[in-house]
């Protein structure tokens, strides 16, 4: 709570903005959220208690996003050097 909230925030910003400095941040948020959830989703999937919950696929699926918006987030960040580049062109002239 301390750290995703103003996260959030921030990262909403400069996402809205178009700001490059969030690309370290939010490469960072989203490997350690992408990473905590691996082992959520397969407890969920191997363990003998999430097996036998009804409703397993559908907790599965809703929790899938959860792992692949931050991941995608990571990846995309970390595959730019300049996640915005039309920002820094704004900026130059």
């Amino acid at each position: 709570m301390l750290l995703q909230l103003p996260f959030f925030f921030a990262a909403t910003y400069a996402y809205v903005a178009g700001k490059n400095w969030i690309r370290a941040p939010a490469i960072a948020y989203g490997a350690h959220a992408a990473t905590t959830l691996v082992p959520i989703l397969a407890e969920l999937a191997l363990s003998a208690a999430g097996r036998a919950n009804p409703r397993r696929t559908e907790l599965l699926a809703i929790y899938s996003i959860y792992l692949a918006m931050p991941l995608a987030i990571a990846l995309s960040m970390a595959g730019s050097r300049i996640p915005f580049p039309s920002a820094r062109k704004k900026k130059e002239c």
